[in-house]
C-alpha cells in the first residue's frame, strides 16, 4: 500500500512540475503607440494603432501565435469627446506577425489594431483628447496570455 500511495504522489508531482508547459512561454513590455491627431473635419477616418510585445519561449519547442485580440478602453478625457470615460472598443482577430516563436527564441509581436477618428471641429478648434488603455489578448499553442500595455494612447482632436 506505502509503494502503491509513494507512486502515486511521485506521478502526482510529475504531472504538477510538467504542467501545461504555458509557464515557460512569457509575454512582457507591452507598449502601444503613443497618440495620433485626428485631423479637422475628418469622420470615421481609418487609422491603425500598433501595439508591440515582447516574448520569450522557454521551450524545446516552437510555440504558434493563434490569434490576438485587443480591448482599449477609455481612461480619461479632456475637452468634448463622443464616447463616456469607461467606453471600450473590442477588436478580434487581429493582424500580427510573427505567427510563431522558435524554441529558446525571443521576439516582437508587432499587433495592428485597426480604428477610426471622428473631430468635428472644422476650424482647429480648442484641443481635446482622450487617453486610452490598452490589454491584449495571445491566444499561443502554449496557452492563451493577456498583457497590458505599459502606456496609453491618445487620440488627439484640435
Amino acid at each position: 500500500m506505502l509503494k502503491r500511495v509513494a507512486g502515486v504522489i511521485a506521478i502526482t508531482a510529475l504531472a504538477i512540475s510538467c504542467g501545461s508547459g504555458s509557464g515557460d512561454f512569457t509575454l512582457s513590455n507591452a507598449t502601444v503607440d503613443p497618440n495620433h491627431a485626428c485631423a479637422s473635419g475628418a469622420t470615421n477616418a481609418p487609422y491603425n494603432i500598433l501595439v508591440t510585445v515582447d516574448s520569450h519561449n522557454g521551450r524545446s519547442s516552437s510555440v504558434s501565435i493563434r490569434n490576438v485580440s485587443a480591448v482599449l478602453k477609455l481612461a480619461a478625457v479632456h475637452g468634448g469627446w463622443l464616447q463616456p470615460v469607461g467606453y471600450e472598443y473590442d477588436a478580434q482577430n487581429l493582424a500580427f506577425a510573427p505567427d510563431h516563436v522558435a524554441a529558446g527564441a525571443s521576439a516582437t509581436l508587432t499587433v495592428t489594431v485597426p480604428s477610426a477618428c471622428t473631430n468635428k471641429s472644422s476650424s482647429g478648434g480648442p484641443v481635446s483628447y482622450a487617453d486610452y488603455s490598452v490589454a491584449v489578448t495571445v491566444a499561443t499553442s502554449a496557452g492563451t496570455f493577456k498583457i497590458g500595455a505599459r502606456n496609453k494612447h491618445r487620440l488627439i482632436a484640435a
